[in-house]
């Protein structure tokens, strides 16, 4: 009774920071999107079978949840802590536009690499689907021509109210996308591990080939403008109100105890889960 009393009470518990991350505003578009949300999280909590060490694995994925809560550190975000520092500054590569996320995507310096990333690792799905079905000796039915039709394998710039591939490099997993690789396997782990495979690389090329470039012309930037890391701290700290004053924009569309209180009550009457398991 104690063991089920504690699993009820995660359950509830991570039902509800889930909830609550879904009421912030910059993730408002995913609360009328068929998200795999399992699968997500598997994807986020599967790091230390990829990596060789659990301190790698811990700094890989706070990488990996960077990109997901769209929080990387892009001149706009410095500016933030930094408004007088980093005082028009614009996007490190094209030298334009003002550096949001959404920007990332979208810059004609950019836009190339996430081309070549886009479909090297569509490659890279399809061999790591024929590898598995032959180490577990099935048919391989994966089609490419099928998979190309779905939005987050045919559109890689960012939106507001669509599935793209910038979803999955965030390690957003559309249900879509899981039910087309479910039907390949029919089983649940083994689609689950397939496409956390796939998201990691996915990452890791995003990574090496588009942010870490990004960060080394940054820091070159600042260098130039004598700019330290010191200077950045001391500003950070002369500016700490202005950071701690601001305030996550919240979807109102979301009704946080209305849904928890459904997903209780289903618990109780047909034994549904109770988190995201």
């Amino acid at each position: 009774m104690e063991s089920y009393s504690r699993k009820f009470l995660t359950g509830i518990s991570q039902f509800t920071n889930h909830l609550r991350w879904l009421k912030l505003g910059r993730n408002v578009k995913y609360v009328n999107l068929d998200v795999d949300w399992t699968a997500t999280y598997f994807y986020f909590n599967d790091e230390e079978k990829n990596t060789d060490t659990s301190f790698n694995a811990s700094r890989t994925k706070a990488k990996k949840l960077h990109v997901l809560i769209e929080e990387l550190p892009t001149r706009e975000q410095l500016k933030l802590s930094n408004p007088i520092l980093f005082e028009d500054w614009k996007c490190p590569c094209c030298l334009l536009y003002d550096e949001t996320f959404a920007h990332i995507w979208s810059c004609y310096e950019n836009l190339p690499k996430i081309r070549t990333l886009f479909n090297d690792n569509l490659r890279t799905l399809q061999d790591i689907v024929a590898s598995s079905c032959k180490d577990l000796k099935m048919t391989n039915t994966f089609d490419i021509d099928r998979i190309k039709q779905f939005d987050f394998f045919s559109n890689f710039f960012y939106s507001d109210s669509q599935f793209t591939f910038i979803d999955l490099i965030k390690g957003i997993v559309p249900e879509q996308f899981s039910d087309y690789i479910f039907s390949i396997f029919n089983n649940v782990p083994i689609t689950r591990s397939v496409i956390s495979l796939f998201l990691h690389n996915v990452f890791l090329d995003y990574y090496e080939n588009i942010w870490k470039p990004r960060c080394d012309l940054a820091k070159r930037q600042e260098q130039l403008a004598g700019i330290t890391i010191k200077d950045i701290k001391k500003h950070n700290r002369d500016n700490i109100n202005i950071g701690n004053s601001r305030v996550p924009r919240l979807s109102s569309s979301l009704d946080i105890d209305s849904i928890l209180k459904d997903r209780i009550l289903n618990h109780v009457r047909f034994g549904n889960s109770l988190g995201l398991d």
